[in-house]
């Protein structure tokens, strides 16, 4: 169109404006193509170009019903003159962007009253659709090579979206952000990043404090923290896979975007202090808190790891105050940040040097702090469970008696053989386990030690008793590798078998012939012995010979102590059961039978375990048994007694071993084939008859048999 003279543009003008009133004034009443709308002010705009107000009018209402022909045709270009209409707003840059600016902010500055009173009375468009719109139409400019992808624009690029990206609603911020996503180009992580001051300043000024605000204020902004999560979670940062949920990928776009930029560009630095700033505002408990934490150590992790110390130490702070949801929360961090520490040496030596996990579990509260009793170091668990043993022993119990790791607190063993309960039991048999898999001698020696006293003791239930005389030595019995018990293990588990079958064999008869035949197997292998009396029979001859069998116990597990099982064994003879005292006798019958030499060299006065045997195989059994019930066995004691007594040599206690003798001998003259055979066996023995000859009543007792 040629140019025509003044009056004639003001006519022409006049006319435009009236068109394009109308036009709009339709499209408030019924929409219009917006493709007609767009010839028109294309057209309209080439023509006002003295203008300044109308360009911009022309610049925003064209924007306009581009985005309204995209809505509608659901594609950028949905024909070529849109494309150019588009191409020739974009190449001027200026009126493009303040069109841009003044949609976004929803503001039509510099334009006719009846045209922005028009503009709001039609079809509104967000500022987010505005924004998205722009960032495809620019994608489609790149695909079309209108832009250029290696030019040096980008940065200023960036720069402007960044800005119009700030403006949107703070509820589109992370829709905004994952439109821009998309439109950026991958980075090589192997260039040197780039500095751009005006960049910082945005980022300072404008979209950490907008991200952060839209995090605070956006109701759908949570996380699902849990300890099944910790490696979900794991997986967001290391490797940004945000894309397991569409929500889930908005609400992490922003996050995204930063880490994106600070790949690209050298600004985490200056940006730190914000974003530790806003950490530090932000409380556990909070709602959003969990969401902005991931936030953070996405950003300290990809950017810089040293940071996780303030990370750190800001869980640490947040810690004591927290509700029990809070410090759960906390403890997951800690779990999150070990895991990373897999990827990344210098995190996994400052989680190894510090611990602070475990530090603050430990003076946590007792729920909280047995949910992760497995997490502690070994140091860490044994102070735990001491400072706790007393006054929470019954609920740690429940936690610590599965634990795979050895607890040597001796408060809370001592309070476990205290108890001795179903779970102390458990908790016992799983420790010594675990010492036996670690091959732990010393601390094996000093548990079985603490649980023989344990059994030695005169209190208690009978029931608990029992339990624990048939337990214990199942649990030893069925480690594998028997040298690596103590050395003293099976003279102890010889003694705990004697003691168990002397009290609580009735009721458990298969139990402990089970137990008898399993001990037996591991201490004489070839053996052909079932019977619990005959084991025993059979073990005190090996012991008797010396025999060089590896696990065989020795004559030490006799040896005079204030528990030993001679004493415990009197005690329950005195309890006159009459099946115990029957089993009580006949295993001091084969011990002195077997081992009198042995038990005489510990010594043969006083409460010595010779004499204690004598005593109630003598004074207990034989004095009481005038008229046996059980002449078989009564036979078979006495036999073995003097068969023990027959081993007497000069160092013997001639006084103390002659008087119970001459009982038995007095006792069973009555039995004569009883009386023969018991006087043949003293005759065996020189020294001993000598010595008896002196007695006046052993005298008589030989003219008797004569007789």
């Amino acid at each position: 169109m040629k140019k025509t003279a003044i009056g004639q543009d003001e006519v022409i003008n006049r006319i435009f404006t009236s068109l394009l009133k109308q036009i709009l004034r339709d499209e408030t009443r019924k929409k219009l193509d917006p493709h007609v709308v767009l010839d028109f002010l294309d057209a309209g705009d080439k023509l006002f170009l003295d203008s300044e107000t109308s360009k911009k009018a022309y610049a925003i209402l064209k924007l306009y019903f581009l985005c309204r022909n995209r809505k509608s045709k659901l594609e950028c270009f949905s024909c070529g003159c849109v494309q150019k209409y588009f191409i020739e707003l974009y190449k001027d840059g200026t009126r493009l962007h303040e069109a841009l600016n003044c949609l976004i902010k929803s503001k039509l500055s510099d334009s006719p009253t009846i045209i922005e009173r028009l503009f709001n009375a039609m079809t509104v468009i967000s500022a987010i659709e505005y924004f998205e719109y722009y960032i495809e139409l620019l994608g489609e400019l790149q695909n079309c090579s209108v832009i250029d992808k290696t030019d040096e624009k980008p940065p200023s690029r960036l720069i402007q979206l960044l800005g119009l990206l700030c403006e949107t609603r703070l509820e589109d911020i992370p829709r905004a952000c994952s439109k821009l996503i998309s439109l950026l180009e991958p980075v090589n992580e192997k260039e040197q990043k780039k500095k751009f001051s005006i960049l910082e300043t945005v980022l300072k000024s404008k979209l950490l404090p907008r991200i952060f605000d839209n995090l605070m204020a956006n109701p759908l902004a949570k996380l699902d923290l849990n300890r099944n999560s910790v490696q979900k979670y794991v997986e967001i940062i290391v490797n940004e896979k945000y894309l397991y949920a569409l929500e889930a990928s908005v609400l992490f776009a922003p996050l995204q975007l930063l880490n994106r930029i600070f790949l690209e560009f050298d600004a985490f630095a200056k940006s730190w202090p914000i974003i530790k700033n806003r950490l530090e505002l932000v409380t556990i408990d909070a709602p959003q808190a969990s969401i902005l934490l991931i936030y953070v150590l996405s950003l300290i992790y990809r950017n810089e790891a040293i940071l996780l110390g303030e990370f750190d130490l800001y869980l640490e702070k947040q810690f004591p105050g927290a509700s029990v949801v809070g410090k759960r929360i906390i403890i997951i961090f800690f779990d999150i940040m070990k895991l990373l520490g897999a990827e990344k040496p210098k995190i996994h030596s400052y989680f190894k040097e510090n611990r602070t996990k475990t530090k603050l579990l430990m003076n946590s509260e007792l729920e909280l702090a047995v949910e992760y009793l497995r997490d502690f170091s070994d140091y860490e668990l044994n102070w735990f469970l001491q400072q706790r043993a007393d006054e929470d022993f019954q609920f740690l119990l429940e936690t610590a008696k599965n634990l795979q790791a050895p607890v040597n607190s001796d408060g809370f063993w001592r309070n476990s053989l205290e108890k001795f309960d179903e779970n102390s039991i458990i908790f016992i048999e799983n420790q010594l386990k675990i010492m036996a898999t670690r091959i732990d001698r010393k601390g094996l020696a000093l548990r079985i030690q603490q649980i023989s006293q344990k059994m030695m003791q005169k209190s208690g239930k009978i029931e608990e008793k029992t339990a624990i005389f048939i337990k214990f030595p199942q649990i030893l019995l069925e480690i594998a590798d028997f040298s690596i018990l103590p050395p003293n293990s099976s003279n102890l588990l010889f003694s705990t078998l004697i003691l168990g079958f002397s009290a609580f064999y009735d009721g458990n008869e298969a139990q402990f012939n089970d137990l008898f035949r399993q001990f037996l197997s591991k201490t004489i292998p070839n053996s052909t012995c079932t019977s619990p009396m005959e084991i025993i029979e059979e073990i005190c001859e090996k012991i008797r010979i010396k025999s060089n069998f590896r696990h065989l116990p020795d004559i030490s597990f006799l040896k005079p102590n204030p528990d030993t099982i001679i004493t415990q064994i009197s005690e329950i003879f005195d309890t006159k059961i009459a099946k115990n005292d029957e089993r009580i006798v006949e295993i001091c019958s084969i011990l002195l039978e077997k081992l009198a030499p042995q038990l005489q060299a510990f010594g043969d006065r006083g409460k010595t375990p010779f004499c204690q045997i004598v005593n109630i195989i003598v004074d207990k059994y034989v004095k009481n048994s005038v008229e046996p019930v059980n002449f078989q066995l009564f036979r078979e004691v006495c036999e073995r007694a003097v068969d023990g007594f027959a081993m007497m040599t000069e160092q013997w206690n001639f006084l103390f071993l002659s008087a119970k003798i001459l009982t038995i001998l007095n006792l069973t003259r009555r039995e004569a084939g009883l009386f023969a055979v018991l006087m043949r066996k003293i005759n065996k023995n020189e020294i001993l008859l000598t010595k008896l000859r002196g007695k006046k009543e052993f005298v008589q007792l030989e003219g008797s048999l004569e007789l």
